[in-house]
């Protein structure tokens, strides 16, 4: 069996704008952009695409704050509403406006199956994905691709040391993940998956380069749906505790939280996955109105996608945006979902 687990704010809700304008001022700092909250109208169109693309899915859980979408089904057998008070043991955290302090929390879920797959409210199953895209007998499909360049660039320009929450969380990941974990010597590199010939030339290149260093330096990835095994996802959680409980209790996002993917690091150095490319895909990053044009023009050609809202898509450009989007994905799944009622 395999889950999807899909987490999704309602950026609109007064009760919950109310909390959000408090916690700011009260707490003064971390990545409380709009960006974070704002709801550019594709959870709709990711369960239609889910229905339509992965009829074969278990379970689907959608983690909020409570909210519950006025078009949503809650009573659907296949899907289950999870609040953020079902997961954090710790109420204290609570609320909290920090995807990464979510995202901790979630092998939590009472009934969520050994496999599944996380989606963040942004992506969509654009055409058809069978159970082996994700999973393959008992293990994850990912692929590991450690690229020295991408790592001397950032560390040459500064980016995890600017003004970047994404770099500084990534950096952080790293650090967390080499003080456990010694690359030449791990599960990854011991089982033969440090060099495979699904990464391509390029990927094996990468690794092979990166060999002469002994640690991990940027562990590429795709922003995409991500598959994982709830005991490797477990195993981290008991490796990195202090960081867990760390980020869990950060308001907002912040440079010194880790996220999901460290989690993925270590599915990935532990050996508990079968290499395999994702299916094409890609994330369209919606900085102006151009960019959503641009998303509606080619977004056929994908398996799944990820539209992604950033902070530079200014306010007076975003409803324009939203309805170009909304208006495609209308187009592409115009069906409703068992999850619609």
């Amino acid at each position: 069996m395999i889950d999807f687990v899909i987490t999704w704010v309602d950026g609109e809700d007064p009760s919950w704008v109310r909390d959000l304008e408090y916690f700011k001022r009260v707490e003064g700092s971390g990545d409380s952009s709009s960006a974070r909250y704002r709801d550019i109208g594709v959870l709709k169109y990711l369960l239609r695409s889910i229905e339509k693309n992965a009829s074969w899915v278990n379970k689907v859980y959608l983690v909020t704050e409570g909210h519950i979408p006025h078009w949503l089904d809650p009573a659907c057998r296949n899907l289950v509403c999870v609040r953020h008070s079902d997961i954090f043991t710790e109420l204290a955290a609570l609320p909290v406006f920090n995807s990464n302090a979510i995202e901790m929390n979630l092998s939590k879920i009472v009934g969520l199956s050994e496999k599944f797959v996380l989606f963040n409210d942004d992506c969509l199953l654009v055409n058809p994905v069978k159970e082996s895209d994700f999973f393959n007998g008992a293990f994850p499909c990912d692929f590991f691709i450690d690229n020295p360049f991408k790592a001397l660039a950032i560390k040459l320009l500064g980016l995890a040391e600017a003004d970047s929450t994404w770099f500084s969380c990534i950096r952080r990941n790293h650090a967390r993940l080499n003080s456990v974990y010694e690359k030449r010597l791990s599960e990854l590199f011991l089982t033969g998956k440090y060099l495979d010939r699904s990464y391509g030339f390029w990927g094996n290149f990468c690794n092979f380069l990166s060999l002469f260093f002994g640690r991990f330096l940027f562990i590429e990835h795709f922003h995409h749906p991500q598959p994982y095994l709830k005991s490797t996802w477990e195993l981290a959680l008991r490796k990195f505790s202090e960081d867990v409980t760390r980020t869990t209790f950060q308001k907002f996002r912040g440079g010194e939280d880790v996220t999901h993917y460290l989690f993925r690091y270590v599915q990935l150095a532990s050996g508990q996955f079968y290499p395999k490319v994702p299916p094409k895909c890609n994330t369209f990053n919606l900085a102006s109105l151009r960019d959503a044009e641009f998303c509606v023009a080619h977004i056929q050609k994908y398996t799944h996608v990820c539209i992604n809202d950033t902070p530079d898509l200014p306010e007076s450009s975003f409803f324009a945006a939203r309805s170009l989007i909304v208006d495609c994905l209308d187009s592409l799944f115009p069906e409703k979902s068992r999850f619609e009622k």
